[in-house]
């Protein structure tokens, strides 16, 4: 249970934004504060609601890998439902500017389906609780590879975050093996 604590704990210090407004150069103002909030609190519902599809998908005895195909042809449809809101609004990128984003959006959908499959790896064998918080830790994995790639500065409270998330998993990990 303290694991657990110490990693929440670890992903509120690495996502929560300094006082000088960073990461990602938040605004000051009342508005864009709550406007942040507002996708905030939008993005915590999507990772609620997939972590409960999958566990769901799992206890009705859907294997891993048909959940994971499922997870992705999800996200497949809202991406090309979103692209064809843009096209039909006349906000579509240009042919050039697609093709130039097109490595990184690979990258990014690797990644994405790489962290999924570890997810759905991770709840398949352990349970809900601990999948999903240590699921919950890539703020500090991002921290970590913005440093080493981009030689970031992390604050106090980043690298505080970054302890943090090394205690809490191996207390997660000490005590997955005691029971």
């Amino acid at each position: 249970m303290m694991g657990m604590l110490l990693a929440l704990a670890a992903v509120v210090a690495v996502a929560t934004p300094d006082r000088d407004g960073t990461p990602g150069g938040l605004t000051r103002s009342r508005n864009g504060r709550l406007a942040e909030w507002g996708l905030v609190l939008f993005a915590g519902l999507g990772f609620a609601g997939f972590f409960l599809g999958v566990d769901r998908a799992l206890a009705l005895g859907a294997g891993p890998w048909w959940t994971l195909v499922m997870s992705r042809s999800t996200s497949l449809c809202i991406i090309a439902l979103l692209g064809a809101v843009l096209v039909a609004r006349g906000r579509a990128p240009s042919a050039s500017g697609t093709r130039a984003v097109l490595p990184l959006l690979a990258a990014s959908a690797l990644g994405d389906t790489g962290g999924n499959l570890f997810f759905v790896l991770s709840r398949s064998e352990t349970t809900l609780a601990i999948s999903v918080v240590l699921s919950s830790l890539y703020p500090v994995s991002t921290a970590i590879l913005a440093r080493i790639v981009l030689h970031e500065r992390l604050s106090r409270q980043a690298l505080l975050g970054v302890a943090l998330a090394v205690c809490g998993v191996v207390l997660i990990g000490i005590g997955s093996t005691a029971g």
